[in-house]
């Protein structure tokens, strides 16, 4: 039997912003997915049936970068007579419900106070410049608003943001997963108990007998480090708390014999040879002390189409034998662009 596990692309286009179940099978698939831009109406630009159908989909996806309830739900339905299980940080363990949202991400006179005051910051779009501004016209918005209102602003962007006063919960880390078999056990946590801008997690289930976890790591940035209360824990370098994640991620399997781990890990090694430059490589060295990534060993070429790099990753731990990996999508799909990324596919043997 084989494990195919497959991560896609970072984002499509227009990019915003641990009792194991018995199943007769030849293989099972695994896929990262990003998150896809929504139009205004709240309906996706492309048919997540057809897109699903297209790209090869068969078991289990790990979709990233999907914050708010209602898209979630959106992507849900779209999917779900081929994944009729769900799971993220909103569900209700291993059901397919949604926990009751009991209010708003953003109190509506709150927010608009402090929106008021900050628009003393207009023209600033970087995130660290408008915590400056917070800071310098005293407005302590970063103080006020919560962790799910953060998230949804950020997801949302100005010109839908009345949303995040509708009451809605917020996947904070923004993963979710969709499988073809029922999910017996699931955990969602963060890396850190902080408040952050970009706040990331990881989901751990357990389906068809198998692991799998879905992440997404800090980022390789060329901003400095605008994290308000990570930066003494960091020591102001994203390189740190990548570094950081990589080591929980480390921590969680130490005890555990085999798991498919995939996402955008945001780390990967220097290859001279096909002119791959490294990115947060201390990171990837300490993953693989635990997990094997075939892709980087056996094709090696970018995951990144603006950049020679590799990030997005399928690591397995305990599947010995022969893997066959391979470099996949990054095409159109009716006239769209589905990524700046590259997708991975690595089948690997039970």
């Amino acid at each position: 039997m084989y494990f195919s596990a497959q991560i896609l692309l970072d984002s499509f286009n227009d990019f915003e912003k641990c009792s194991g179940l018995k199943v007769n099978f030849s293989k099972t698939e695994a896929t990262w997915i990003g998150r896809n831009k929504f139009n205004k109406e709240g309906s996706l630009p492309i048919k997540w049936t057809d897109g699903f159908k297209t790209l090869g989909l068969k078991f289990n996806a790990c979709e990233e970068m999907v914050f708010l309830e209602n898209d979630i739900s959106t992507i849900f339905s779209k999917v779900k007579k081929t994944y009729p299980y769900v799971y993220s940080s909103i569900h209700d363990g291993t059901t397919n419900n949604v926990l009751v949202a009991t209010s708003s991400p953003c109190p509506i006179f709150t927010t608009f106070k402090l929106m008021f005051c900050l628009a003393k910051c207009k023209g600033i779009s970087d995130i660290n410049g408008i915590l400056d501004c917070d800071i310098q016209y005293g407005c302590d918005a970063w103080k006020s608003l919560k962790q799910e209102c953060i998230t949804c602003a950020g997801a949302e962007g100005v010109d839908r943001f009345s949303s995040c006063t509708k009451k809605q919960r917020v996947n904070v880390a923004g993963n979710m997963i969709l499988s073809k078999y029922p999910i017996t056990k699931a955990e969602s946590t963060f890396f850190v108990s902080n408040k952050q801008a970009n706040r990331q997690g990881k989901l751990i289930v357990e389906t068809a007998g198998r692991t799998i976890a879905c992440t997404k790591m800090t980022t390789a940035l060329n901003d400095d480090y605008y994290e308000p209360e990570t930066k003494e824990l960091f020591s102001s370098s994203w390189a740190v708390e990548n570094l950081s994640q990589a080591k929980c991620i480390m921590s969680n399997f130490q005890q555990q014999d085999k798991v498919i781990l995939m996402g955008d890990l945001e780390c990967g090694p220097a290859i001279l040879s096909n002119n791959i430059r490294k990115e947060h490589e201390l990171s990837y060295n300490n993953l693989t002390i635990q997990f094997d990534s075939p892709y980087v060993r056996d094709v090696g070429h970018q995951t990144s189409r603006g950049a020679n790099i590799i990030t997005t990753h399928v690591m397995q731990k305990g599947y010995n034998g022969q893997h066959t990996c391979k470099r996949v999508f990054g095409g159109t799909y009716n006239g769209i662009k589905l990524s700046n990324q590259y997708g991975v596919k690595c089948t690997i043997p039970l």
